[in-house]
C-alpha cells in the first residue's frame, strides 16, 4: 500500500522546486508542530490556571508544549498524580516505589482508578494506566492519534483538543471518589 502511495505520490513533484519545497516542508516538520501545540498549550494553561479545583495543584513543564501535571497540593509535584502528553493521559509517579503504586493500583481498594482513563498500557517507567491517542475528530484516525497526525486536527479544530483534553483531565479532577483514592493512594506509599 505505502509504496504504490508514494508512487502516486511522486506525480506531484513534475519539477524540481515542487521537490524542493517538499523537502523544506519536511524539515519544517517538528518545528511547525511545536507551534500549534504551544497555541493549544498557552490555552490549557490559561483555562487550567484559572479554573483551579480545590486540593488539586497544576503545572506545564518541560521543554516541548503538550507535557502537564496535575497533582495534590499536599502530596507535591512527585506523587501519584496526572500526567498528559500531547496523545497521553494518564496517572504518573516519579519517585522511588513505582512498583508498590503498580501493586495499588492492581489492589480491589483501588481498581477504579483504572476507570479514570483508557487502559491502553498498565506501566510505562513513571506512567500507570495510560491512554494514547484517544481523542475523536470525525477522523479515520480517531482514538488513535499520534502527536504528528493530531496536529492538523489541533491546528483546524483546537476548541474541540482542547474540550477533550478538559473534560478528560477534569472528569478526575472534579470527581471527589477518584479525589480519595488518589489521596489514600499517596497516604499509603507516605506511609512505606
Amino acid at each position: 500500500m505505502n509504496k504504490e502511495l508514494a508512487k502516486q505520490s511522486l506525480k506531484l513533484f513534475d519539477t524540481p522546486e515542487k521537490w524542493n519545497t517538499f523537502i523544506e516542508i519536511n524539515r519544517l516538520k517538528d518545528e511547525m508542530r511545536n507551534q500549534i501545540f504551544l497555541i493549544t498549550k498557552n490555552r490549557l494553561v490559561n483555562y487550567f490556571n484559572s479554573n483551579p479545583v480545590d486540593e488539586w495543584s497544576f503545572k506545564s513543564f518541560g521543554h516541548c508544549n503538550w507535557d502537564y501535571r496535575w497533582f495534590l497540593t499536599d502530596y507535591k509535584e512527585n506523587s501519584v498524580g496526572i500526567w498528559m502528553n500531547g496523545v497521553q493521559v494518564g496517572f504518573y509517579y516519579e519517585g522511588e516505589k513505582k512498583e508498590k503504586v503498580l501493586e495499588l493500583f492492581n489492589s480491589k481498594k483501588f481498581s477504579d482508578l483504572k476507570k479514570c482513563f483508557r487502559p491502553d498500557n498498565d506501566n510505562n517507567n513513571t506512567l500507570f494506566y495510560c491512554e494514547y491517542g484517544n481523542f475523536k475528530f470525525d477522523s479515520p484516525d480517531d482514538e488513535n492519534f499520534d502527536l504528528d497526525s493530531i496536529a492538523g486536527y489541533l491546528l483546524n479544530k483546537p476548541n474541540e483538543y482542547i474540550s477533550q483534553v478538559i473534560q478528560k483531565i477534569d472528569n478526575v479532577r472534579k470527581n471527589t471518589e477518584f479525589l480519595k483514592l488518589i489521596k489514600s493512594l499517596n497516604q499509603e506509599l507516605n506511609e512505606l
